[in-house]
Formats: C-alpha cells, structure tokens, sequence
C-alpha cells in the first residue's frame, strides 16, 4: 500500500514540478530592422551610419529603451561587406553593453550607438 501511495504522488507530483520549471519566458529574439547606410565612417566614431525609416523608428526605439525617436544610429559589428553607401541592409540589433561600445570624439553630431547581431 506504501508503494502505492508513493507511486501515485511520484505521478501527480512530477508533472507539476517540470511544469514550473518550464514555465519561464523563453528569451524572444529581437526583430529586424531595414536600414540604409548613409556614412561608411561617421567623423565621430569611424563606423557606419546608419538611417532607418520615420515608420520604424518609435518600434526601434522602443525596442533598444530610448526615449527619442532617434533615426540614424552608429552601427558597431556591421560586416564591412554591407558596409557600402547607400546599401539597404536588413539587420538584428541589440542595445550596447560596456563591452561592445565604442569610444568616439566629439568632433562632429554625437549618434546613439546600436549592435548589430546579425546582418544581411
């Protein structure tokens, strides 16, 4: 009877337990941005520039947490195969760590920086 009770709890106890531990928010993955480069080398920082559309800008800004809708970005990572003038390039961008940001003059307007994950 011991062994009956305990198989039973083991039954109803387990699918709740996985459950919980499931149920976290899986990491969603940032969207895709279109974007023209309009500078191969911004004065400031020596990167791309990049120029995104008036109908993406609030989604772009939102997505990267600032508060002015910003139109043109200085791009760190983007492949120096894109890196062309006038080219539309798709890309996956996430917000600048410590890590990834790049130090710039102040010669020039000062950009927002974004990174680029990936690129096409």
């Amino acid at each position: 009877m011991k062994w009956m009770f305990l198989l039973l709890a083991c039954t109803l106890i387990i699918p709740i337990a996985c459950r919980k531990l499931c149920a976290c928010d899986p990491v969603q993955p940032s969207p895709f941005f279109v974007a023209t480069v309009i500078n191969t080398a911004e004065l400031a920082c020596k990167k791309p520039l990049l120029r995104f559309k008036d109908t993406v800008a609030s989604e772009l800004n939102s997505f990267l947490g600032n508060g002015n809708n910003h139109l043109e970005y200085v791009a760190v990572n983007l492949p120096n195969s894109l890196n062309i003038l006038g080219k539309e390039v798709t890309i996956e961008v996430s917000n600048i760590t410590p890590a990834t940001a790049i130090a710039c003059t102040d010669i020039g307007p000062g950009y927002p920086q974004l990174y680029v994950v990936r690129a096409k």
